[in-house]
């Protein structure tokens, strides 16, 4: 958990922000307009801000429903494109060339960017949590067979911490490269560390326990 923010929390708050919004476009359209631009509002401004309503509610209702991680990608991949498409394309001007009404437009510059920033921290909490998850046995049962050839190769060609040079040169000699080198660290001999690296093998190709 980063600062107290869950992706529970966060899909909260990002609810109830695109909610407000989408309140205003229902019941005031012209303020949407005259608020954070230097132009008047229409009527046919006014009509399509109105419908957009509709957009908003529906986004509110189905990331109230949705699982909290999965609403939280979604929130977060919803607030990073508005936030490039409408608040900061107002303010640089690389899309739409627009005069925009300070200070009123520092609020939606802000609740996005803020938004945008919680998503990935709320979500990092999520991604941590993937390797403890059985669905990613396969994932931690690679690094954990990496590891292992990594160590293996180490006790054979001598370069393991704790492995007497002159020993591994003698033992590669005499029993070839599974031999039976022994590390003075942990006392294991390669054919143990070679029968380890098969079980490895052998589990992923099983899968993960039920």
């Amino acid at each position: 958990m980063v600062f107290g923010l869950t992706p529970s929390l966060y899909v909260k708050a990002g609810s109830f922000i695109f909610g407000a919004y989408g309140v205003q476009m229902l019941l005031v359209p012209s303020n949407m307009m005259t608020d954070h631009f230097e132009a008047p509002a229409t009527k046919y401004t006014d009509f399509w801000i109105r419908g957009q309503s509709v957009s908003i509610a529906t986004v509110v209702y189905c990331m109230t429903k949705l699982p909290e991680d999965v609403a939280a990608k979604a929130l977060l991949g919803l607030s990073a494109g508005i936030a490039v498409l409408y608040p900061f394309n107002a303010k640089f001007g690389y899309l739409s060339s627009l005069e925009v009404k300070y200070p009123m437009h520092y609020v939606p510059e802000a609740l996005m960017l803020g938004l945008t920033v919680a998503g990935v921290l709320a979500l990092k909490e999520v991604t941590c949590e993937l390797f403890s998850n059985p669905r990613f046995y396969g994932v931690r049962q690679w690094s954990r067979l990496y590891l292992l050839w990594r160590s293996c190769e180490k006790r054979l060609t001598g370069r393991g911490f704790g492995v007497r040079d002159e020993r591994a040169a003698a033992e590669r000699d005499s029993h070839g490269r599974l031999g039976t080198l022994w590390c003075t660290a942990s006392g294991v001999p390669v054919r143990a560390c070679a029968r380890d690296t098969q079980k490895s093998v052998t589990s992923l190709r099983r899968g993960p326990p039920l």
